[in-house]
């Protein structure tokens, strides 16, 4: 089964990294991205496999970037 999540991570070289990483390591697809200037985030849609959120979720865990 496919699904849709909202991810949010910083507006700078790491976040792309992240991004990159995500791209890299899990098969799904990233866009609408949408820029935050007050915040300085980076609003991102990743769909996937259901069974893949774990692995992006912890790729966001290792950089610190996974909210509460």
């Amino acid at each position: 089964m496919v699904g849709t999540r909202n991810y949010f991570i910083p507006r700078n070289l790491i976040g792309r990294q992240v991004m990159n990483t995500i791209v890299d390591k899990v098969g799904c697809s990233i866009g609408d991205f949408k820029f935050n200037r007050e915040t300085n985030t980076i609003k991102f849609t990743v769909t996937c496999e259901m069974n893949d959120f774990p692995k992006i979720e912890k790729i966001l865990e290792r950089y610190d970037m996974l909210g509460d």
